[in-house]
């Protein structure tokens, strides 16, 4: 168990207050983890056939969460000595010269991955890690590994990330086989009311954990609008711990440092000092930042002013026949509503991107451009919120 650094009787959060509530599916998605994770250790040798070999020079690339399991990513393959590797956000790809390029992209549409990978000589092996091969990604990329049973209908991530995260660690030799079992009894643990519904968090991580715990501080920051921050651990005590107060929670991952953890205490600070492994820690941290979101009212599947990116292309919208904006408008409300998306969905007159259900994309098709209220749908996105 986390040794959490407490004084008095420690309160727990019932697992099942909201029993007979709908569930957000990002509750379902963070318990499948661990099953996650088991179905992609019987893949290892399907991913070895598509990820990086030993010895070549290696860039992983990625926005939001994908970007931080790139930093895990990177840190845990060079730890490993399988070669020189780094880690940019996919809008920041250097022109540097590597062997291979590794993109991570749940939806496999992610703009400024394509972006990059367009950029990328044709000398250098591009590959991609998706959930869903028909997406532009797989025109992008020169290689594909998908994880379809990872994929996801929240906007936030959870088991499609860390089963990423799960691919490369095995792949590198982590005996991953203990993280699955540590993640069961995380997704079954109690959580514990002092770490939930706090003004403040922060994450510190050391190594490839760096990245978990800048994912962590996501998490929390994307699904509960909550102040969140992440640093190298000993990088704490350089500025940040001066926000630190009796109102916050200090989260480690995969650090035991009497000093730190000493500094930590000095300002009152609840300090969670994990002796899971980081990635099964992280699925608590995921948990406490949905229950921080359900008290605060806020929906963690959809958080504020996010939405997933996904191309969408309908083949009837698409027609000749759809020529009035009129009858297309109102075949794009059908769909929606037939879809179980939400109502009230605003169509400006502009490049149509749907946003439903956590869910954004545009609709073309050649040879026919349909139209709605008198535009043309076009590939660039706009998004309308209700």
């Amino acid at each position: 168990m986390n040794r959490q650094r407490h004084t008095g009787p420690v309160p727990r959060r019932r697992r099942d207050e909201s029993v007979h509530e709908p569930q957000p599916h990002v509750l379902a998605e963070i318990a499948s983890q661990p099953d996650c994770w088991a179905k992609a250790l019987l893949r290892t040798d399907e991913a070895a056939r598509v990820l990086p070999g030993q010895g070549e020079r290696v860039a992983v690339i990625g926005c939001g969460t994908s970007f931080h399991i790139a930093i895990a990513i990177a840190a845990a393959r060079e730890a490993a000595g399988h070669g020189e590797t780094d880690a940019f956000p996919a809008s920041e790809l250097p022109a540097r010269a590597y062997d291979a390029i590794v993109a991570v992209t749940r939806s496999g549409t992610t703009t400024e991955v394509l972006d990059a990978l367009g950029t990328v000589p044709r000398s250098v092996r591009k590959i991609g890690i998706t959930t869903d091969a028909s997406t532009p990604i797989g025109e992008a990329a020169d290689q594909l590994l998908v994880l379809d049973y990872a994929d996801e209908k929240s906007v936030v991530q959870t088991r499609f990330a860390t089963t990423v995260l799960t691919v490369a660690r095995a792949h590198f030799g982590h005996d991953m086989v203990p993280v699955v079992a540590q993640a069961k009894l995380a997704v079954a643990a109690d959580l514990d009311d002092r770490l939930v519904d706090r003004p403040h968090y922060a994450f510190l991580g050391r190594g490839w954990a760096i990245g978990v715990a800048a994912e962590a501080a996501l998490k929390v920051r994307e699904a509960a609008s909550a102040w969140s921050e992440s640093y190298p651990a000993l990088e704490y005590r350089h500025g940040p711990l001066s926000a630190a107060t009796p109102a916050s929670v200090v989260w480690l991952f995969g650090v035991d440092d009497g000093a730190l953890i000493g500094d930590i205490e000095r300002t009152g600070a609840t300090v969670v000092v994990g002796d899971r492994d980081p990635q099964a820690d992280l699925v608590l941290a995921q948990r406490v930042a949905v229950a921080t979101a359900q008290l605060r009212g806020l929906d963690p599947d959809r958080p504020r002013r996010l939405a997933r990116f996904s191309p969408w292309t309908s083949p009837i919208l698409a027609s000749d026949s759809l020529a009035s904006p009129v009858l297309a408008e109102e075949m794009v409300m059908l769909a929606i509503r037939a879809a179980g998306m939400f109502d009230g969905l605003r169509l400006r007159d502009r490049p149509l991107v749907l946003v439903a259900g956590g869910t954004a994309g545009f609709l073309a098709g050649p040879p026919a451009v349909p139209t709605v209220s008198g535009k043309p749908c076009a590939s660039t996105p706009s998004v309308a919120l209700p």
